[in-house]
């Protein structure tokens, strides 16, 4: 059979065109990766500015902004404990037992031994000011005299920084208990914190007065 150029040439420019004709392969369309782009540019957006507010926040004076404010905002942020322990302020400056008692309850099961501490304080605190309100001499008096004054010896085991033990210290004499307080200044006296013994003595005379 003999050859045939211009069938040959058909043939080669058909495939050609088929060839063409068949498009590559996309991922994703144009229009699609512009969105997503968008939209993490949109969520980018939108963190940083509610870090920053978040931040803003903690560092603001305690009676800067209102419990409202701040159970809104950490709605949006739950994790965090900073905003936590904010609100736990709030609320046992406005007398707000029941309320700070839930966002304590929560606290108190943080990984971060600093919030925990926090915490477990403003829960002895919180006690302090419902006891401060009852009658002197009453029963009830005596016996929340003595729970808060045992609830300060199971503080005072705990690995406090150096003014909270001082504190804690100051309340044991409040409470009549010179022989916690003074324990908890010979332990600082002795833990070689950058300060002299007599400082410490001298703290303690301080906080014996004030009792």
């Amino acid at each position: 059979m003999a050859f045939n150029p211009s069938v040959s040439a058909m043939l080669l420019q058909r495939s050609k065109l088929a060839a063409a004709s068949v498009e590559r392969p996309r991922l994703a369309p144009p229009w699609s990766i512009t969105l997503l782009g968008v939209l993490v540019l949109g969520v980018l957006v939108a963190i940083y500015p509610h870090k920053a507010l978040v931040n803003r926040i903690i560092e603001a004076p305690p009676n800067a902004v209102t419990e409202a404010y701040l159970v809104n905002l950490l709605r949006t942020d739950p994790g965090n404990p900073q905003l936590g322990l904010m609100l736990a302020r709030h609320r046992l400056s406005s007398s707000l037992y029941e309320q700070l008692e839930q966002t304590l309850a929560r606290l108190l099961q943080s990984p971060d031994k600093e919030v925990r501490l926090e915490a477990s304080w403003l829960r002895w605190r919180a006690a302090e000011q419902r006891f401060s309100r009852l009658q002197p001499g009453t029963a009830q008096y005596t016996d929340n005299k003595a729970r808060l004054r045992a609830w300060l010896h199971t503080l005072a085991v705990l690995d406090w920084p150096e003014h909270m033990t001082i504190e804690i210290a100051r309340r044991a004499f409040l409470f009549g208990d010179a022989e916690l307080g003074i324990e908890l200044f010979q332990r600082l006296s002795g833990s070689a914190a950058g300060r002299s013994a007599d400082w410490y003595a001298e703290a303690a005379q301080v906080a014996l007065a004030g009792g």
